[in-house]
C-alpha cells in the first residue's frame, strides 16, 4: 500500500522523492540488482542469436540437401524417361525396318 506523500513540496516528483529517503546502500542495492539484471539480458541476447545462427546453419544445410536430393531425382527421372524413350524409338525403327523388308520380298 503506497505511503501517503508528505506535502514538503508539491512540486517534488513522486520518483525523486522515494530517491531522497533511501539509504545509499538501498541505492547501491538497486544498481547492483539492476546490473546483474541488464547482464542477464545480455548474456540472454547472445544465447538466442547463437541459437538462431545454428538453426540457420542446420536449416541451410539442410536445404541444400534437400536441393541435391531434388536435383537428383530429376536428373534420375530425365535419364529414364530419355532411356525409355530411346528404346521405344529403336523397336518401332525395327518393326519399320522389319515391314519394309517384308514388303520389298513381296
Amino acid at each position: 500500500r503506497p505511503r501517503p506523500r508528505p506535502e514538503i513540496c508539491p512540486s517534488v516528483d513522486p520518483c525523486l522523492e522515494v530517491g531522497m529517503r533511501i539509504t545509499t546502500t538501498e541505492k547501491r542495492q538497486l544498481f547492483a540488482d539492476g546490473f546483474l539484471a541488464a547482464k542477464a539480458l545480455i548474456i540472454e541476447r547472445d544465447t538466442l542469436r547463437r541459437d538462431l545462427t545454428e538453426l540457420q546453419e542446420t536449416l541451410d544445410t539442410r536445404i541444400s540437401s534437400l536441393t541435391k536430393q531434388h536435383e537428383d531425382i530429376l536428373s534420375t527421372t530425365t535419364t529414364s524417361l530419355v532411356s525409355q524413350h530411346l528404346a521405344q524409338t529403336k523397336q518401332m525403327t525395327e518393326e519399320y525396318e522389319s515391314t519394309i523388308a517384308q514388303l520389298r520380298s513381296q
